[in-house]
């Protein structure tokens, strides 16, 4: 009877050694962390940027703010690209979808601002936050706006070929011409993407 006693005993202490251990959190960080990652490269955006908006609740690190911000981003361009849309001024929009796109472009104006807000960022990250928010103005039919983001994007990085390559698609006027769609095809041949490794501590 006392050996029944102290396995169900030791049984009970380890699963609650468990579940605390579940909930510390730092565990719950790292949790959120892969879950994003999991779900971002599973093309899965909007839960990758829920999982990390959880992890943002318990650190303020950087990376984490940098891979919630592409997430919602990339969950834009994937809209739009679902859409089949190059502005929200298109006329096959509903009013729904309109009411929906505008909503994310919104919520990841204000995540690029709260960025480009840090101090720590360096160049590696301004070249990617400046060339997401041209492709947001893009999307909104803010040509000049988006131009100005595409040349702050270039002042990071002048080996940055998104940027230049959505600028010259500005200036090109012929989409029959084989170089625009050259250069349509370098511009979606290299998205930006989350940080998948992630060093805290």
């Amino acid at each position: 009877m006392k050996s029944k006693l102290l396995k169900i005993s030791i049984t009970i202490i380890l699963l609650l050694s468990c579940v605390v251990l579940y909930n510390l959190p730092t565990i719950s960080l790292w949790r959120s962390f892969n879950n994003g990652v999991r779900a971002f490269n599973e093309k899965n955006y909007d839960r990758a940027a829920t999982e990390f908006n959880k992890a943002m609740g318990i650190s303020d690190d950087f990376i984490l703010k940098y891979n919630w911000c592409t997430s919602l981003w990339t969950d834009v361009m994937k809209k739009q690209k679902d859409l089949k849309i190059t502005a929200i001024d298109d006329s096959s929009l509903t009013v729904s979808e309109r009411n929906e796109i505008t909503a994310k472009i919104e919520k990841v104006h204000i995540a690029l601002n709260q960025l480009l807000d840090l101090q720590e960022l360096n160049n590696k990250y301004l070249k990617k936050i400046y060339y997401a928010q041209g492709k947001l103005f893009l999307l909104e039919a803010l040509v000049d706006k988006a131009k100005q983001s595409f040349l702050n994007s270039i002042s990071k990085d002048q080996n940055f070929t998104l940027p230049q390559a959505e600028l010259v698609k500005l200036k090109t006027e012929d989409e029959q011409d084989p170089a625009h769609q050259l250069l349509i095809n370098i511009a979606e041949a290299k998205p930006i993407d989350i940080e998948r490794k992630w060093n805290p501590f």
